[in-house]
């Protein structure tokens, strides 16, 4: 019977010595071709909407290919799915995993991705520096880190990485370090704080404040628009994300 004729199949060893022994008679030379086999096969038969439910089974047999697939055009694919488990296994708080799916993505990589590929190479970068962060894999994180910084095509796409390195600073008990990261980035973001407040730059800020507010009203806030400055959003991230460490 055609394997897309079957609506479902379903298969259980009865003892896990079994799956062993028939997992032994695979000769050694043929058992990543294996592996790569079946992992294409689950992935042809696995509809769009199922993907997420079997991404592990499917990324695990994979993977154990890299060799064999490295220089194949469906390398990309492949990053792509080890994203996709590694978020999966992020939001299980599998953090270890997750770190070995999102790098070995970054691995997956073509040597011009930032040029061939950006979205999907600045999204695996982002996501492996967020897992090293949770795994606590400090120098890690910075090394994934640095590239982002480097390649990435400006300050916007930058913002994720310096919240996960004020947090690795917030981590390490680095209070300062982690505020002048974050301020760092806020300069990139066009806001400027004077590194010694003076009670004048404090009266004068709250002084603002309390006329925009005057202007409308507390009342008439929430009638207000949604932000969508783009910038702005980002600012506030880091605003956030350093809140504790100038505490």
């Amino acid at each position: 019977v055609a394997l897309s004729k079957i609506a479902s199949v379903g298969y259980k060893f009865l003892h896990d010595r079994v799956q062993q022994a028939a997992y032994s008679l695979i000769p050694e030379s043929q058992k990543k071709a294996t592996h790569q086999q079946i992992g294409q096969l689950l992935l042809k038969n696995t509809r769009p909407e199922e993907l997420q439910a079997n991404i592990f089974d499917i990324v695990n047999q994979l993977n154990v290919a890299i060799a064999l697939m490295r220089k194949s055009p469906e390398i990309a694919e492949l990053a792509r799915l080890n994203l996709i488990a590694g978020r999966k296994a992020k939001a299980a708080t599998a953090y270890e995993s997750a770190l070995k799916y999102l790098t070995t993505g970054v691995y997956l990589l073509r040597q011009d991705s930032w040029q061939s590929n950006y979205e999907l190479t600045l999204t695996l970068y982002e996501e492996a520096a967020e897992a090293a962060y949770l795994n606590g894999e400090f120098e890690q994180m910075q090394k994934l880190a640095e590239v982002v910084l480097q390649k990435a095509k400006n300050i916007i796409d930058q913002v994720k990485i310096y919240e996960v390195k004020i947090l690795t600073y917030i981590a390490q008990n680095r209070l300062a370090e982690a505020v002048a990261t974050g301020l760092e980035a806020l300069q990139l973001l066009g806001i400027s704080f004077p590194d010694q407040p003076t009670e004048t730059d404090i009266g004068q800020a709250l002084g603002k404040t309390a006329s925009l507010v005057s202007e409308t009203g507390i009342e008439d806030l929430i009638n207000l628009p949604p932000m969508t400055d783009i910038k702005s959003l980002a600012a506030l991230r880091i605003l956030s994300t350093i809140n504790s460490a100038t505490y």
